[in-house]
């Protein structure tokens, strides 16, 4: 990871089909790394069952060769948990 960060754009499905889910999103950030979502907020409904949502990773200290772990967990009452890995360099 560079010392500008990166933003990454990612998408998510809906596991409720037929259904209106508003999932929010909280984050386990790596540690040394600065993580930002955006929407932060997800609505779902019967017609839109996937959304893009973007990412930023960026370091707060220097950390040369390392992994850092964390986690995106979106919840509606129920938990969608998508694992964060990052190397820094």
């Amino acid at each position: 990871m560079s010392t500008t960060g990166e933003i990454e754009s990612m998408e998510i499905g809906s596991a409720s089909e037929n259904k209106n889910v508003i999932y929010f999103a909280s984050v386990v950030e790596p540690n040394g790394v600065e993580v930002v979502i955006w929407p932060r907020i997800l609505i779902f409904s019967w017609f839109k069952q996937e959304i893009s949502y973007h990412v930023t990773l960026k370091p707060t200290k220097k950390s040369q060769g390392r992994y850092g772990f964390g986690a995106i967990v979106w919840s509606d009452g129920f938990h969608q948990r998508s694992p964060l890995v990052v190397l820094c360099e």
